[in-house]
């Protein structure tokens, strides 16, 4: 009994410790506030916005758009049709007709080794001319001075890359339950307070904003160095990391914005092709992640209905602990803090989730994404490589 209450407090300890962590991340990584306090910049330096889309005929029109509004002086727009099957190429050209900002490259075929985002990145990377590069996605909608205030900072604090989370708009009760979720394990997962520290492993990458400057994208050998991929936006963060780049991790409340997977069902099928390889397409590691998530999420619950109360106190602390933590992240992101309500079905969602996508890719033999079949022998390989040249620049 007793070593049943220690683990109670270890475990309120953890959340305690974390409730830290996502308290710093908001108070001290919001874009805005931190602009507030910086001059304009005299000379605004060229940035190229590379967006890759594969069938986003819905979003696609409205997030050029708001890129071709920009309130800046001096960018690029490269849409990549990466081989859509529906009107998404036939939208960006005729856009590219209206604006001489707007270059649009279609990839017709893709070639071996490569994923398709991946290569449709590297390819209009090839043809930019920016200072600063900026990979985003094709659904993401920019406010008019979202460049500006971004490169007030970068210049500001001299970063290599800075990865921007976006606000995330809210669909129903469940989906922003467990979307909120997701983000509370990203956070807790990435520390990014760590981010900038270059003597740490922290790193991080958002798929819909991602900027790295030339010079370190040239250095790192771009995503020729990250064809296979599938994390590919945490694959560039880790590759600024391991060259001795400077990176940051910030969120903004109204310079981005995006429905990041609408429904339930939806958020599980969007996380089908990242989470397993997240874990290195370890069953050791996906298990261990299995135990992790029931001992933080699930025990407390047990253990406060079936413990004495002097044992339980520890579990009951942590549960206070963790739904006031995602009660927070949703006051933060407008979804409300009745989230909080709906945390074991959050975690069960996200677990059940991670766990398809394992036995998805085991038995497939890889990941089907977006009609494109990748082998797991080939994306083992290349995440085997990516290992070890991380302990080769990261020793001990």
């Amino acid at each position: 009994m007793f070593f049943l209450a220690v683990a109670g407090w270890l475990i309120a300890l953890f959340w305690g410790w974390h409730s830290g962590v996502v308290w710093h991340f908001f108070r001290y990584h919001q874009l805005c506030k931190v602009v507030k306090q910086l001059p304009p910049l005299c000379d605004y330096p060229k940035l190229s916005i590379i967006v890759p889309a594969r069938d986003e005929q819905q979003m696609i029109h409205k997030a050029l758009s708001s890129l071709l509004a920009l309130d800046y002086p001096n960018f690029e727009v490269l849409a990549v049709n990466d081989r859509s099957s529906d009107q998404t190429g036939v939208i960006m050209d005729q856009l590219q007709a209206s604006s001489a900002r707007l270059k649009v490259l279609h990839v017709r075929e893709l070639p071996e080794n490569w994923i398709g985002k991946n290569y449709a990145m590297h390819l209009a990377a090839q043809q930019a001319s920016g200072d600063y590069l900026i990979f985003t996605d094709g659904d993401v909608v920019y406010a008019p001075d979202a460049l500006k205030q971004v490169m007030q900072l970068v210049a500001a604090q001299q970063w290599d890359h800075l990865a921007v989370l976006p606000r995330l708009l809210t669909g129903d009760y469940p989906e922003n339950s467990v979307t909120q979720f997701m983000g509370l394990i990203l956070i807790i997962s990435v520390y990014p307070f760590l981010v900038a520290n270059l003597e740490s492993r922290c790193f991080a990458g958002v798929g819909a904003f991602n900027l790295i400057s030339r010079d370190c994208y040239q250095h790192i050998g771009g995503f020729e160095t990250l064809r296979l991929e599938v994390v590919d936006d945490m694959g560039l963060g880790r590759e600024v990391k391991l060259h001795g780049f400077r990176s940051q991790l910030l969120y903004t409340e109204n310079l981005l914005q995006v429905r990041w997977q609408q429904t339930v069902s939806g958020l599980i099928r969007g996380i089908e092709k990242n989470s397993f390889a997240a874990l290195s397409y370890s069953l050791l590691k996906l298990c261990t992640m299995t135990f992790i998530f029931k001992v933080i999420f699930f025990l407390p619950y047990l253990a406060i209905f079936t413990l004495p109360f002097h044992a339980a106190i520890g579990y009951g602390m942590a549960l206070l602990l963790v739904h006031g933590l995602l009660a927070y992240l949703g006051e933060q992101s407008k979804t409300g803090w009745k989230i909080s309500f709906m945390l074991p079905f959050s975690a069960a969602v996200t677990l059940w989730a991670i766990w398809r996508s394992a036995f998805f890719t085991l038995k497939q033999g890889g990941i089907y994404w977006r009609d494109t079949f990748y082998p797991l022998t080939l994306l083992k390989q290349a995440q085997a490589s990516n290992e070890a040249r991380a302990r080769i620049k990261k020793p001990g």
